[in-house]
């Protein structure tokens, strides 16, 4: 289960698991039994992302935890991380950033199609505006437990797009609500 993902931070897509999904176990009662060395918390872990590139773009950018280890296949369009089998569960957050070359100066657009409502798309764009320096498209910097520095921006170079679902679910009340928080946020 991810935390967060896909969430932006510093301009790098990030994909967090908190180590308090991993179960820590107290012994609680009478000890005799068990054998001198055991360990409830001392249970088979392991770990794999892959991170994809949208289609025509590289990934030029990764940050790891310090105990994952990385492969990198199809161009740089796919890399794995990964936890090799390990007895002990991560002791801090698994935190995951990427970037992809050209990632913020075009948006993304997804279409879905659904046969039981021919002649109707469901849409969903991304933008993602970045201020840093444009990246390498020919090397993938790989760097461990490195969070990306916020994005500095001095507030006047901002443009929106705003969509407004029109679809019948959105008829009466719902759609003036929707108006409504357009209007307050313009």
């Amino acid at each position: 289960m991810l935390e967060a993902v896909d969430e932006l931070v510093g301009g790098a897509y990030s994909y967090t698991v908190p180590n308090k999904y991993f179960p820590q176990y107290t012994i609680k009662g009478n000890r005799e039994r068990m054998p001198a060395n055991y360990d409830p918390n001392r249970y088979t872990f392991r770990y794999k992302v892959d991170l994809a590139a949208p289609k025509g773009k590289k990934i030029n950018y990764v940050s790891t935890p310090s105990f994952a280890d990385y492969t990198e296949t199809a161009g740089r369009q796919l890399i794995s991380v990964e936890e090799p089998i390990n007895d002990f569960p991560p002791t801090k957050d698994i935190r995951i950033f990427y970037k992809t070359s050209d990632m913020m100066l075009t948006p993304n657009l997804f279409v879905e199609h659904n046969p039981y409502f021919p002649g109707q798309v469901a849409l969903g764009a991304t933008f993602a505006p970045s201020f840093d320096d444009e990246q390498d498209d020919d090397t993938v910097d790989f760097v461990e437990d490195e969070v990306p520095s916020p994005i500095a921006v001095n507030g006047s170079d901002f443009h929106f797009v705003f969509i407004l679902d029109r679809s019948g679910s959105m008829q009466g009340e719902n759609i003036v609500v929707a108006r409504k928080a357009l209007q307050l946020f313009v």
